[in-house]
């Protein structure tokens, strides 16, 4: 059968509403993907497994990331990231999607009527899932005019406020969204800003889902899992406490696959995700075939499950793993001293650790704001950018590090506790403790309950130090901006500098993208020379797949700006002939 003859029969069963004909997943099927390559053609049915250490609170991005990616697969937005591009332009390796990685999605168009005024034009013939008390309407201008309101505290929803977290919003200066009619939606902001592109509104993690109105009327929200509609390409079936999440295909998804022309998504009939919060647990399950992907791995688990497991792939990203930048409370001593601060900072080898503990897959460099992707594309000050104070204040020196301790007025150092999360790496955290004893500094480590106690300690800045961080990681500097301002909900360490709260404004005031990006350096390197946060090595993102997990998973992390993360399960594929 032809190529041809495989986009005509996915065209006409997509017409016909019902799910690709057999012929088409035919094993050894071949078609030309968007890049002119000739590859197995995707197979609908079947079950992804993934695996989570946390069992999310709720499913309702207003109250924070736990909805953001519990309704990731359900939930979209007025713009996504171009899945086809090529993967030498773009990766797909961080949640940090640029400008020019966005395309419109929800919206069908937009633009600039002037420096203030964003307008949309709603895609028509998006519905929603066929539940209650929504039941399969069709996606309006009236929705995202809803959604928009909610998330600024607009109207209705003045009682509210705005949401706390949804960081990119409040730094655009949203102030209004209005629907003129069934299909355009005006937003204004309140001063001319490079924010008030609507492209970067697309980028927010908290504040760009849109939900539909008759959920939020009748429910005041959508925290409980029953109540989440949305228009993505899951719906959510089941949750289970502390045991699993379950989502089943949306047979309605109006969006094709961006790599293979005219096939509907998504292509597995199930995304499961198992609530797992042992790591030993969570690889046991990999290596039986109970899970079919895991990220986040060490060295060391990468290396056992490549030996006991040659079957299972693994595949490295450089440089954008999880790392953790821990979190000093500097409202009150010992941490309130910059002196102090330092030293802690000074007392890490990171090129040893770099190279010892990560064996070489890691970078030794220091970040401010944006992580090592962010730098790269341009988007942040490294530390190559930094002045030779700034670099000073990262270089491994012990004996640098007591005489400022002793300036400080710990001549024989202190103790403190240190908050450490069950799904971090513990040994790290010792190695630590080994580098901070060297300099008269003793740590406590407190293994709290969770991953969500260590989050709650950490908004309610109830800590000496925390294994909780936002520096250096590639997400998009917009928000990290906003994160460590003044009063802001996530400024774990309580910090108030009204240099810092200065120069975040200049960033937000732009209007123009490289004098944006030069302000985004200017607070994000005054940030790193105040050291609120501890500088951890930036390991690689090690991930495992199985075999049968098709469609090139090889480690990304989301389809689009701002938490589409489980999202990008709808684009691959399982071989249930592989499968043990």
């Amino acid at each position: 059968m032809t190529v041809y003859a495989f986009r005509l029969i996915a065209t006409l069963t997509l017409l016909l509403g019902s799910l690709p004909c057999a012929a088409e997943s035919a094993a050894g099927a071949t078609m030309e993907n968007v890049w002119g390559e000739t590859v197995e053609t995707p197979r609908y049915g079947g079950t992804i497994t993934i695996a989570t250490q946390v069992d999310w609170e709720h499913t309702d991005p207003w109250y924070n990331w736990n909805g953001t990616l519990s309704g990731s697969p359900v939930l979209e937005k007025l713009g996504i990231g171009n899945w086809a591009i090529p993967r030498d332009e773009y990766a797909f390796t961080s949640s940090f999607v640029p400008v020019d990685v966005i395309k419109p999605h929800l919206a069908e168009s937009w633009e600039m009527r002037d420096p203030t005024t964003v307008v949309f034009r709603i895609r028509r013939g998006i519905h929603w899932h066929d539940k209650p008390p929504v039941n399969g309407r069709e996606l309006d201008a009236w929705d995202v005019e809803m959604s928009i309101q909610r998330v600024i505290g607009q109207g209705r929803f003045e009682s509210m406020g705005h949401s706390p977290y949804a960081h990119m919003v409040k730094s655009a200066g949203v102030i209004s969204a209005e629907a003129t009619d069934q299909w355009t939606v005006v937003v204004k902001v309140a001063q001319p800003s490079l924010l008030s592109l609507s492209a970067l509104y697309w980028q927010s993690w908290e504040g760009a889902w849109i939900s539909p109105r008759e959920v939020i009327e009748q429910h005041g929200d959508h925290r409980n899992w029953r109540n989440l509609v949305g228009t993505g390409p899951f719906m959510l079936e089941e949750h289970v406490d502390g045991v699993s999440w379950t989502y089943q295909r949306n047979p309605n998804y109006w969006y094709k696959d961006e790599r293979h022309p005219g096939m509907a998504l998504p292509f597995a009939d199930t995304l499961r995700v198992l609530v797992i919060p042992d790591r030993a647990t969570q690889i046991a399950a990999l290596r039986s075939g109970k899970i079919d992907v895991l990220t986040n791995l060490t060295i060391e688990e990468a290396r056992a499950i490549a030996r006991s497991n040659p079957e299972i792939k693994i595949h490295y990203s450089a440089a954008g793993g999880r790392n953790r930048d821990s979190t000093m409370q500097v409202s009150r001593p010992p941490f309130n001293d910059l002196r102090v601060r330092k030293a802690m900072q000074k007392a890490l080898d990171l090129q040893a650790i770099a190279q010892h503990y990560y064996f070489g897959q890691a970078t030794d460099d220091p970040f401010g704001l944006g992580g090592p992707t962010v730098v790269k594309m341009g988007w942040d000050a490294g530390p190559d950018d930094w002045p030779e104070a700034v670099r000073d204040g990262y270089r491994y020196d012990p004996e640098g590090a007591r005489r400022l301790l002793a300036e400080a007025g710990y001549p024989d150092g202190f103790r403190f506790t240190y908050d450490a999360s069950p799904d971090g790496d513990l040994d790290l955290v010792q190695l630590y403790k080994y580098y901070w004893s060297l300099i008269g500094v003793q740590a406590d480590i407190n293994v709290l309950s969770s991953v969500a106690a260590a989050s709650n300690r950490a908004y309610k800045g109830d800590f000496d130090m925390t294994v909780l961080g936002l520096r250096g990681n590639n997400y998009t500097p917009l928000g990290r901006l906003r994160s460590f301002m003044s009063g802001e909900i996530e400024n774990y360490a309580q910090w108030q500098d009204p240099e810092y709260d200065r120069l975040a404004r200049i960033a937000f005031s732009q209007t123009e993208m490289e004098p944006f990006k030069r302000a985004v350096a200017e607070a994000s390197t005054y940030y790193a020379s105040q050291h609120i946060t501890l500088a951890n090595t930036y390991p690689d993102n090690i991930s495992a797949v199985q075999p049968w997990i098709k469609g090139g998973y090889w480690g990304q992390y989301a389809v689009g700006g701002g938490g589409m993360i489980l999202t990008l399960w709808s684009r691959f594929w399982v071989d249930e002939s592989m499968k043990p």
